[in-house]
């Protein structure tokens, strides 16, 4: 009788010290996904410089004796690129409230 009162005290400090420690802190997770949004949201309002480099036209290196793209095509490439920006941001600055002058 006495192990048995034992085992069940025992096992009764397990179960509570389990059911304290399971639990996950909610104030902090709530506080860390609050700062995890004001944190995205700064990310999207700044145009950083990653974004601006990846914006940029990227030609690529063939070199060899089997070269399939020439420095002419890359010419070519570069200037079509500067077309179209000049296209794209023409129709932006027409659709922009203040573009009629």
């Amino acid at each position: 009788m006495k192990k048995f009162s034992l085992l069940c005290a025992v096992l009764v400090q397990f179960a509570l010290a389990a059911s304290a420690i399971a639990a996950q802190d909610q104030a902090l997770v709530q506080e860390t996904r609050k700062n995890q949004l004001a944190h995205d949201a700064q990310d999207s309002k700044a145009p950083t410089e990653a974004s601006v480099a990846a914006d940029k036209l990227v030609l690529p290196l063939d070199h060899g004796p089997r070269a399939v793209v020439t420095p002419w095509v890359n010419q070519q490439r570069r200037l079509r690129a500067e077309e179209e920006a000049k296209n794209a941001s023409a129709v932006r600055d027409a659709q922009s409230p203040g573009g009629n002058k």
